[in-house]
């Protein structure tokens, strides 16, 4: 028996007629007889009692209804509620460390306006481990600097922004950036600032990458003074002229403009990086999941051109105490490695 033998009988229940029925129904009328006789048939019971032209139900009839009208209300349910589900699910995404700290604050800010129900979960780490996540159907999707080092990932390109190699104001390379301006030179020689120490964000970053990529293709070898996985400690340590570092321009941009840190040029070497969207090619994307991926695209490459400026940006010592209780809704939770 299916729902449409049940909707037919409680139709014809509560008007007593067929006729009534069929036309409540926009059935023809003899779909609807056939409907009850097949009922009948396949339970072994008569449900009514056919008098003068007229239905009425048996007592097998009165409890087949209570059974049968219960179904149908809970179908009806069913169908209703699964229509909506998207508009009170979860989202799980992910993002590496500088699309966290810069842009995903607006863009979790920009989708609550048109999906205020839909709760939204936010995993920050590295590159790698946000890869692995959304290979392992961790996130839904995530939105990361550097190639995916997977097939089974869908990527594409949302904009690019550059590292730049830091210094503190007092470091002794601050002498040879001025040299280096002076003498009209286009920066410091990459073999020359190898001999300093390094405070670097942790193996499987993407900034950390591109950089060993570029010594490696000049046969440099590096080992970093310090390690961490908080920009924000890096910064602080290189502010203090504990070392030099490579970071993405967008989270040092402040102190740069304040001039707590300099830019060191380096000859030779183009530090620029992509964003890239990613998501498992076997992934089904909800609409609301859908929207949040344009408003990301979107709010990304609008920010990306304009040189990362704009209120989506988290200032000195935003970490996750920031996340959670600024820029993101009681709707949001966010896990961070900041």
């Amino acid at each position: 028996m299916t729902i449409r033998h049940l909707r037919i009988f409680v139709a014809v229940y509560r008007n007593l007629s067929v006729t009534r029925a069929a036309r409540e129904l926009h059935l023809a009328q003899p779909s609807v007889s056939l409907a009850i006789k097949e009922l009948e048939e396949y339970y072994h019971i008569c449900l009514f009692d056919r008098l003068s032209r007229r239905l009425y139900p048996t007592d097998g009839g009165e409890r087949f209804f209570s059974y049968a009208n219960h179904i149908v209300n809970l179908f009806d349910e069913l169908e209703d509620g699964v229509r909506g589900w998207e508009d009170s699910s979860q989202i799980k995404i992910g993002s590496s460390i500088t699309i966290g700290n810069y842009f995903m604050p607006g863009m979790i800010k920009a989708f609550r306006k048109e999906f205020p129900e839909v709760r939204v979960s936010v995993s920050i780490k590295n590159t790698a481990d946000i890869q692995e996540k959304v290979l392992g159907n961790e996130l839904d999707f995530a939105f990361v600097e550097g190639v995916p080092e997977f097939s089974q990932l869908v990527c594409r390109s949302v904009g690019s922004d550059r590292l730049c190699v830091v210094c503190g104001k007092g470091h002794k390379l601050a002498v040879e950036i001025g040299r280096a301006k002076e003498e009209k030179r286009a920066g410091v020689a990459l073999e020359g600032l190898v001999s300093y120490d390094f405070i670097m964000r942790e193996a499987g970053s993407a900034g950390r990458e591109i950089w060993e990529g570029i010594l490696s293709a000049h046969q440099i070898k590096m080992e970093p003074l310090w390690e961490s996985v908080s920009t924000q400690a890096i910064i602080r340590a290189v502010i203090e002229n504990e070392g030099i570092s490579v970071l993405p321009y967008l989270l040092v941009k402040k102190e740069l403009e304040e001039g707590r840190l300099l830019e060191i040029p380096v000859e030779g070497v183009s530090l620029e990086r992509n964003f890239y969207l990613i998501y498992h090619q076997n992934k089904f994307l909800t609409s609301a999941v859908k929207a949040l991926i344009r408003i990301g695209e979107n709010l990304l490459r609008e920010r990306l051109l304009c040189g990362g400026d704009g209120e989506t940006g988290l200032g000195e010592g935003a970490e996750s105490k920031a996340y959670s209780e600024t820029a993101f809704s009681e709707n949001s939770v966010v896990t961070s490695s900041e």
